[in-house]
């Protein structure tokens, strides 16, 4: 057969085969991602019963709470409304619903750059989600500033504004009041604040929003269209309109709570809260060394279609959807531990939720255990557009913790209900969740108003066990840099870290400051700390809440927080002592020392490595004086690139003998071959670095430490000049005066200068500062003391080139503390009160009465006066109230 194919023909056959093998490839490839698990990272939220974070979350869950309360009366005053009679028109059957603990109206507005006549127009709504995406990236250590220009995508579930509701005083519109109110600002303005480029889109399928969210942001990122995700929704009842139409179709429970599975349910109770989860691909979550709380194997969304009513849920649209999804989460119902059901409490709901569930857990498969299933709106009501994100935020956390919470007001089970014919249970109590395959994987379900339903399946994330051993690779200190933006933040947000070292003792201190340093934002008003182990970490942090400022303690306040202009100042000598400490210590500092001994290894046919420990090397007289510049100069440069990985870059460098070839390196001037072919020149080795070498002008400005002025461009082209520049005397007073006139005030100093008064003296009469690479004794107390220093002048510090080579963890962290104010607009009723006293004070009937009236002017003899009572004014007339 070959035979007959030219060979022409045979070639174009092969070309076209390798094509389609390629592109083969490549659709299986992009298979692969759409099929990719998603990691949850970070998660945030506010909840009823006070929660304020997962942890208060799970607390609150395993112990049984109700967070269903009256309604508050900053929202609006239910006695207005109410009447137990569900028949009588315009009026609220209910008292209670699940509501937040915290004041809605507070909000820290200038922490997010927003003006307080803004705030007062947003939507609460928007602001709590400014806050828990926030806090939900903090928890999943990622600097929110490092996201900006990022494929960062925000999918929020928002029903409408009922703020907009609010009778306002002025009805007149505002530059403000539109993008306040509207839902797609929603997930708009976090995009906006916080720079990012992904998808922003706010959507509303009722009750099953946020969960369509999380859906719509994991296709996003199995597409490549996002990088990372923020998912979730939020709801709160600020009026009572939503109460009385809901009220009006007798959708809601008598008593306010979500009675799941229970025959007597009868309705759903409302909630509020916000909810946030971070996603990212799983392959990219491990890549980033993300803490992954659980993995998202699969979501499916679908409609019920027509039906018997347009709110009626559909059975049969319920279960295809829970087959479809478990089939492209590659998992088997048997494999399903629990189901976090939609369980609205309803007599029509619940009834149609569970048959759909016995048709997928039952029938053909036989369970090894029983299913468990439940409900979080038990606990905290049915949140509307954000219960789903409630029920995943519950899901994780009952992943993490290998147990299941309790659901709540199930007495007696609907009769239309056979939990034996899965079987299934619902928890009444805290129970242990044993997995019934691998590993734990649970289901979650949330069916929306409008007819659009969606389901997720998740799994635990094996919990990898802290396998690092401490090693010859790690630093004796350790920083913990701390910020916020204004000091009373900073001062809670040292509290909080004292706190946190008194409530746990497990966590290493090396991934605490790991944590803290590359996992929160950098401001403006800034502290640090300075340890060698936990201990005395959590020491320094109570003894300065205190008011101890003791060892360790380094202190921002006081200082511009601006970016100091930094001079370098390379000279000196450094120990053996400390060379190797930091050769053994410090990975970039080592590299950088191997990639000196390789190139010089190359041109001069000797190591500086080979013949014992760095710094103390025994070679033939004549070559010592050239090894003796060689290793200076390696040292210094090693040093240098330390610190440039850090983040400390000068704006001015000033060097003295080899360090002035260092500096020449570091400005840009030549490269470590010509520094070293100028050094063997020196000392008449030619070498292998013979010939012309190349020159470039500097990129930032370098001062001479032998002329003690700036090297001019023409000097710094000349070969004459470098050639000559180690047999120069020195001058390093009048380089230090050059920088201070050209406006150096920071300095930071490479080596140890045996002649070291005489510079000090200058620094001190110059009124500037300078900050040492290295002195005697342990250089990692050094380093850590200069580089905190430095970062609470108001440099910014690259953390993760701080850390890069050592094995460090993300951990949880406190989050920021906002500084909240109260934003709220002025309502009409607001208005008549404040009106109403100011009134009395001007024309009073009586001073000894009890209540400031307004006297009304009348045709009649008898005086009339109007007074303005309110509850919150005149605690007495509570109860009142015409009845």
């Amino acid at each position: 057969m070959l035979k007959e194919i030219g060979q022409e023909d045979y070639a174009s056959l092969l070309k076209s085969s390798l094509s389609a093998i390629r592109r083969l490839k490549a659709e299986l490839e992009q298979q692969k991602k759409e099929q990719e698990p998603i990691a949850i990272i970070g998660m945030g939220c506010r909840f009823p019963g006070g929660c304020h974070d997962p942890e208060t979350f799970w607390q609150f869950l395993t112990t049984g709470g109700d967070g269903v309360i009256e309604v508050p009366r900053d929202r609006f005053h239910i006695e207005d409304f109410y009447d137990p009679e569900p028949s009588i028109a315009g009026k609220i059957y209910l008292k209670e619903a699940g509501f937040l603990q915290e004041n809605v109206g507070e909000f820290d507005a200038r922490f997010f750059g927003i003006s307080p006549r803004e705030a007062v127009e947003m939507d609460p709504q928007q602001r709590l989600l400014l806050e828990v995406s926030w806090e939900a990236l903090e928890r999943a250590g990622i600097p929110a500033d490092q996201l900006k220009g990022t494929q960062t995508g925000v999918f929020i579930g928002i029903i409408g504004s009922e703020y907009a509701f609010l009778p306002r005083e002025n009805a007149d519109m505002n530059p403000y009041r539109l993008t306040g109110l509207m839902s797609s600002i929603a997930s708009g303005r976090i995009s906006y604040i916080l720079g990012l480029h992904g998808p922003s889109i706010a959507l509303d399928t009722a009750c099953s929003s946020s969960l369509v969210a999380v859906h719509l942001a994991c296709e996003s990122l199995q597409r490549g269209e996002s990088s990372l995700a923020l998912a979730g929704g939020v709801n709160l009842l600020l009026v009572p309109d939503g109460f009385l139409s809901l009220c009006s179709l007798h959708a809601l429970a008598s008593d306010g709570r979500c009675k799941t599975f229970d025959a007597g349910g009868d309705g759903y109770g409302r909630g509020e809260g916000c909810g946030i989860v971070v996603l990212k691909r799983l392959s990219d979550a491990l890549r980033d060394n993300d803490p992954i709380l659980a993995v998202i194997k699969g979501t499916g969304v679908n409609q019920d279609g027509p039906g018997s009513g347009l709110t009626v849920p559909n059975g049969k649209a319920q279960k295809e959807l829970i087959l479809k999804t478990l089939a492209m989460a590659n998992v088997s119902p048997v494999d399903i531990g629990y189901v976090e059901v939609h369980g609205t409490g309803t007599a029509l709901g619940d009834p149609i939720e569970f048959q759909a569930l016995t048709e997928v857990f039952a029938g053909e498969y036989k369970r090894a255990q029983p299913l468990y299933i439940g409900s979080v709106k038990s606990n905290i009501g049915h949140l509307e557009a954000a219960a789903g994100i409630a029920g995943l935020i519950k899901s994780v956390l009952c992943l993490q913790n290998k147990q299941i919470s309790p659901n709540l007001h199930l007495h007696k089970v609907n009769p239309k209900i056979r939990l034996d014919r899965i079987p299934a249970i619902v928890p009444q109590n805290v129970v242990p969740w044993e997995p019934t395959g691998k590993q734990r994987v649970l289901g979650l379900s949330a069916f929306g108003f409008s007819g659009t339903n969606a389901h997720v399946i998740v799994s635990e994330w094996p919990e990898v066990p802290d396998m690092t051993s401490p090693s010859s690779c790690e630093r004796s200190w350790h920083i913990l840099a701390l910020s916020a933006k204004d000091e009373k933040a900073l001062s809670q947000v040292i509290a909080r870290y004292g706190k946190h070292f008194d409530q746990s003792s497990e966590e290493k201190l090396e991934d605490i400051c790991f944590t803290a340093n590359t996992g929160r934002s950098q401001f403006p008003c800034r502290f640090a700390f300075i340890a060698e182990n936990r201990e005395q970490m959590k020491t320094a942090i109570a003894g300065y809440l205190r008011g101890d400022k003791g060892e360790g303690v380094i202190e921002g306040k006081g200082r511009d927080h601006t970016h100091p202009k930094l001079a370098f100042l390379i000279q000196g000598k450094m120990h053996q002592a400390l060379a190797q400490c930091l050769f053994e210590t410090q990975p970039i500092f080592q590299k950088a020392i191997r990639s000196c001994d390789e190139r010089f290894r190359q041109l001069a046919d000797i190591s500086l490595l080979e013949n014992g420990p760095l710094g103390e090397r025994i070679y033939d007289v004549s070559t010592a004086g050239l090894l003796d510049d060689v290793l200076t100069f390696a040292l210094h440069l090693s040093l240098l690139k330390m610190w440039e990985a850090w983040g400390v870059r000068p704006n001015a460098v000033l060097g003295s003998h080899c360090g002035e070839l260092v500096a020449a390196c570091a400005t840009g001037i030549m490269d470590m071959e010509t520094a070293f072919g100028f050094i063997l020149g020196h000392w008449g080795v030619t070498g292998k670095a013979g010939g012309e070498r190349a020159l470039s002008h500097p990129l930032i400005r370098i001062i001479s430490g032998s002329t003690g002025r700036p090297v001019e461009k023409q000097e710094a082209l000349s070969q004459r000049y470098w050639e000559q520049v180690l047999g120069r005397e020195l001058s390093r007073k009048k380089g230090i005066e050059s920088l201070h006139k050209l406006g150096y005030k920071h300095f930071l100093q490479t080596g140890i200068l045996d002649d070291a008064g005489e510079q000090e003296d200058l620094f001190t009469r110059f009124g500037v500062q300078c900050f040492p690479s290295v002195t005697e004794g342990d250089p990692w107390r050094t380093l850590t003391t200069t580089l905190a220093n430095l970062y609470c002048w108001g440099l910014d510090i690259d953390w993760s080139g701080f850390e890069q080579g050592y094995s460090r963890r993300k951990i949880l962290l406190p989050t920021y503390p906002f500084q909240r104010k109260h934003f709220w607009c002025e309502t009409t009723m607001d208005r008549l009160v404040s009106r109403a006293k100011k009134e009395s004070k001007k024309e009073k009937i009586d001073e000894n009465n009890l209540l400031d009236g307004r006297i009304i002017n009348t045709p009649i003899k008898a005086k009339l006066v109007e007074y303005a009572l309110s509850i919150d004014a005149v605690p007495d007339v509570k109860g009142t109230h015409g009845r």
